[in-house]
């Protein structure tokens, strides 16, 4: 949240409290998904998954919000977001998601367009029709 918050979180502890209050309240609904990348205990790289049920054609399927992709700086460069998003993608495909939908910052946009991700207002999309392109 420092990448998106621009650096600054005034009060950190309570934004962590209320992130993992977020996250185990939709995990235990079974609607997000995250995964981890580790070096022995220390989490290196992050990538969740929530799903969502369109509001405006729920007869369509459910969609995929990507979030939480992050890696630690001094592991950046080494595939892991990639390895992460192809979890993620892999996924969705596994659930039947209609299509996945991310907000990239400036750092990601290469990593996402190469994954097949097009820009669509201020988000990113990914269609089903794609999934197995992006794994690949």
């Amino acid at each position: 949240m420092r990448i998106v918050k621009d650096g600054g979180i005034p009060n950190e502890d309570g934004w962590r409290q209320g992130l993992e209050a977020y996250f185990c309240a939709w995990m235990a609904r079974g609607r997000l998904k995250a995964w981890l990348a580790q070096d022995e205990a220390q989490t290196v790289a992050t990538a969740a998954l929530r799903l969502d049920r369109p509001r405006k054609d729920p007869g369509r399927g459910w969609d995929g919000y990507v979030m939480s992709v992050y890696t630690c700086p001094e592991w950046r460069h080494r595939g892991l977001a990639r390895a992460l998003m192809g979890q993620v993608i892999q996924e969705a495909s596994a659930l039947g998601l209609a299509r996945l939908v991310l907000h990239p910052t400036p750092a990601s946009l290469s990593l996402y367009t190469s994954l097949g991700f097009r820009p669509f207002r201020q988000v990113m999309i990914l269609g089903k029709e794609k999934f197995h392109e992006a794994q690949d």
